[in-house]
């Protein structure tokens, strides 16, 4: 609980930074994060499951 709680606020804090893309600049902003995402992953720093 406590930590969903985390996680939600967290959302909410983001929210607006999101807010003002548009549809293509978050398809864009996702594809240049995918890199980053899967260098932590790989990197062992962060695991699913």
């Amino acid at each position: 609980m406590f930590r969903q709680g985390i996680e939600d606020r967290t959302d909410v804090l983001a929210f607006p930074a999101y807010a003002v893309l548009d549809d293509g600049e978050c398809e864009r902003l996702a594809e240049l994060a995918r890199v980053f995402g899967r260098a932590v992953v790989g990197a062992g720093l962060l695991s699913f499951g």
